[in-house]
């Protein structure tokens, strides 16, 4: 009888000590949540309006909120000036795990105040413009379909906050593969102000039958990368799910795999190697 009490003690014990251990520590149950954090950030927008340079005429969106371990809270911002984005506007408020406010993190300091949010520059100007700065980047190339989409902004990265077009062209190469280009231009005189390719490709890894692991391109998709080469006029590995091609006379009707894999392989070079990212407005 003694042994058996004891095996049902020790059992009991056991299964106390796995319960204590699967179940979330007092800690992670008391750590603010996304919206507790916006709502602390919030205030502190309120109290440190000055320091952070907002003002009436500006307004700002929530990129991205991060807590941390111990309750410490992050909440990145995007600004707008008289709802114009703001290139180089961002910044990122950081609170205690209490909730109240630490310090800030700004892309530019520079006051925002412009006289006029009316262009000197015309939208399909900026859109010329950008449409010879795509050609000028890829001279030699005869390029087809291209196009322009201009926007208005307020240009708070490159020196003194001034009103702009950020313009995106892109267009096909003579090899039908994508190229674009985004174009930062003054909106009074014409001049760039800054150039850079849209396009980011990546490189990944994968692990081959025979040649061990062997190196992939990739093409970015939103936040994930798929097995598809936009060097090779986008060739790609996919899962066919057992499935085959519906081919008739050799014209085919059904294609298996019809989507690209999404690559397991840590991708290289994704990022804001050229500088745009920050502030991305």
């Amino acid at each position: 009888m003694t042994s058996r009490l004891a095996a049902a003690g020790t059992a009991a014990t056991t299964v106390v000590l796995l319960a204590a251990a699967l179940s979330p520590s007092a800690g992670a149950a008391d750590r603010p949540t996304r919206d507790t954090a916006i709502r602390n950030a919030v205030t502190a927008l309120v109290d440190q309006a000055a320091h952070l340079g907002l003002t009436s005429v500006q307004g700002t969106k929530v990129r991205d909120v991060v807590v941390d371990k111990d309750g410490s809270q992050h909440v990145r911002y995007d600004r707008t000036y008289r709802q114009l984005p703001v290139l180089g506007g961002d910044f990122v408020v950081h609170l205690t795990p209490g909730g109240t406010y630490r310090s800030a993190s700004r892309a530019t300091t520079r006051p925002i105040s412009l006289a006029t949010i009316s262009p000197s520059v015309s939208a399909p100007e900026a859109a010329d413009l950008a449409a010879s700065a795509l050609r000028a980047a890829n001279r030699g190339e005869a390029l087809k379909k291209t196009t322009s989409k201009p926007q208005l902004v307020v240009d708070a990265l490159h020196g003194a906050p001034k009103l702009a077009w950020r313009t995106n062209a892109v267009a096909l190469d003579p090899a039908g593969n994508p190229v674009a280009r985004t174009v930062v231009t003054d909106a009074r005189t014409g001049t760039q102000i800054d150039a850079w390719d849209s396009i980011e490709t990546a490189t990944g890894d994968g692990s081959s039958l025979y040649g061990g692991t062997v190196p992939l391109e990739t093409t970015v998709s939103g936040s994930t990368y798929q097995l598809k080469d936009p060097t090779r006029g986008n060739t790609y590995t996919g899962d066919a799910a057992n499935g085959t091609d519906l081919c008739i006379f050799g014209i085919c009707i059904v294609r298996a795999p019809r989507d690209a894999l999404h690559g397991r392989g840590q991708p290289l070079g994704h990022g804001c190697d050229n500088g745009p990212c920050l502030g991305g407005g």
